[in-house]
């Protein structure tokens, strides 16, 4: 038995025949990648605060950076 196709998948299904063939593989791609990183079914996700302790976060760490570091990005 197949569950039926919601209204955004035949919105997706529209938008994706609509576009070339090396886009359709792009978007299969980033499916699979997003895919890839979600939680298993199940799978709890990781625990707020889990690294505390681990390391110091310093007070001026907000604070400007130096015009010599800063310029580096302006380039």
């Amino acid at each position: 038995m197949s569950v039926p196709a919601t209204p955004l998948e035949h919105e997706l299904l529209a938008t994706l025949r609509e576009l070339p063939m090396s886009q359709q593989r792009e978007v299969l791609d980033f499916a699979a990648f997003i895919k890839q990183r979600a939680p298993a079914r199940g799978e709890e996700p990781r625990p707020f605060g889990l690294c505390a302790g681990e390391f110091e976060v310093p007070d001026d760490f907000d604070a400007p950076l130096p015009d010599d570091v800063l310029s580096t990005f302006e380039q």
